[in-house]
């Protein structure tokens, strides 16, 4: 695969605030020395050190939250980290208890990707946040998952383990099995998979109602913002299911995957594979669709092992299914 470009800090305004505070307090002090500290000095000092305990902690958490959610799962600023530990909201705390509690399938998927680490490794954990931001602790109304995240994470996990039972081959435009560009394209259909698998589900959020407690109660617009910004906003709110039509999920999926596949991801793709998974993620997709059938199936296995599960708590006993060679 080639190398993914990743993400800079965004934001000039973070910058400037941080200088705007440095220059101040450093002038401020050389007034304060200047002025043989009067009372009005002092004063005025206690207020700008007030202000600005207040805007250092806000800009670090939002530096904290952006490099720890949106970009990459390691923290390469200390002094954000810090402060994004020391001032993170509700919001936060059950984010990293969420992928914490999943980091194993977290883990699963990273591994059956890339065996080794490499920068398209970032780039899947970055997407895996992107889908829990999306998600974040939206309950799993139809098969009775935890979450509808931990689901959506058992689908990509069965989908790459059916796309190692596949022979994907390639062909020239004339028709003919071409045996290079089969080995250099590989990798980037098994990412492509994963996608998929990670988003097919993308569309139930629309299953569920969610609504902050409050006199004037917001409603979550899934169109507009993800369920993690939500949470930021409103420290409770209330999720119930609202009645929908059977894959009624399939229609909406596409409009919402710009909050996970963002051009890094769609780069990395390219775009055969990128519109593959497009079409993949459609109501329809095309009948010579190479990812709708692996992520189905994914899906299929999934709801099996859900069903087996629930049938061992019971007392029965669960067979994983026997792999069987496929031809793609």
């Amino acid at each position: 695969m080639e190398r993914c470009k990743m993400k800079r800090l965004p934001s000039v305004s973070v910058k400037l605030a941080s200088i705007i505070c440095i220059a101040g307090f450093i002038l401020l002090w050389y007034v304060l020395i200047a002025a043989h500290t009067t009372g009005l000095v002092k004063s005025c000092f206690i207020i700008y050190s007030i202000g600005l305990m207040v805007v250092t902690s806000y800009w670090s958490y939002r530096i904290a939250e952006w490099v720890r959610i949106r970009n990459t799962q390691s923290v390469k600023n200390i002094f954000a980290f810090f402060f994004g530990k020391l001032f993170s909201p509700r919001a936060l705390k059950i984010f990293e208890k969420i992928r914490t509690e999943h980091q194993d399938t977290i883990d699963k998927i990273r591994g059956s990707l890339f065996r080794e680490a490499s920068p398209e490794d970032e780039l899947v954990i970055s997407l895996i946040n992107r889908l829990l931001s999306a998600l974040f602790d939206l309950p799993d109304f139809k098969y009775g998952q935890k979450s509808l995240f931990s689901y959506s994470l058992l689908v990509a996990v069965h989908s790459l383990e059916d796309f190692e039972t596949r022979v994907w081959r390639m062909e020239t435009p004339e028709g003919t099995r071409d045996g290079v560009k089969t080995i250099m394209m590989r990798d980037k259909w098994k990412l492509g998979v994963c996608i998929s698998a990670l988003a097919s589900n993308l569309g139930r959020v629309y299953e569920a109602e969610v609504s902050s407690r409050k006199a004037s109660a917001e409603v979550w617009n899934p169109g507009r913002e993800e369920l993690y910004t939500f949470a930021l906003r409103h420290k409770e709110y209330g999720i119930k299911l609202k009645p929908t039509q059977e894959n009624f999920h399939k229609i909406p999926t596409n409009y919402l995957l710009h909050y996970i596949v963002n051009s890094d991801v769609a780069e990395e793709l390219g775009e055969e594979v990128f519109f593959e998974v497009l079409d993949s993620l459609s109501p329809a997709p095309n009948s010579k669709n190479r990812i709708f059938p692996v992520v189905e199936e994914g899906n299929k296995l999934t709801v099996e092992e859900i069903s087996k599960s629930k049938e061992a708590v019971r007392g029965g006993r669960y067979c994983p299914p026997e792999k069987k060679t496929k031809e793609n």
